[in-house]
């Protein structure tokens, strides 16, 4: 789990590097600038809040989703992973997540 303030242990961050390279990640070519020169792990959990439609109009809901994320090395885009599916996080009971 990682710490309080969203940083990742060292060896979380080797598991994630870990789990891009069996998935091939480590080699692809960024989607945005097709650069070819690799990928940083950010090594930082962050959180994207939920979108709720209402009658007042959008705002944003309560719930949020833990995501880990590589940089690419070129240009700076940003690729962004599901924390819990990679079992960086685990969610709570009262979550949906």
């Amino acid at each position: 789990m990682p710490a309080s303030d969203g940083r990742m242990s060292p060896a979380e961050i080797r598991a994630f590097q870990a789990w891009l390279m069996d998935h091939g990640f480590e080699d692809s070519e960024c989607s945005f600038c097709g650069h070819t020169g690799g990928w940083n792990t950010a090594g930082s959990v962050v959180q994207t809040p939920s979108y709720v439609a209402s009658d007042q109009g959008a705002r944003f809901g309560a719930r949020t989703f833990a995501h880990v994320f590589v940089v690419c090395n070129g240009c700076g885009h940003e690729v962004f992973f599901d924390a819990e599916k990679l079992g960086i996080v685990e969610y709570g009971e009262e979550s949906d997540g």
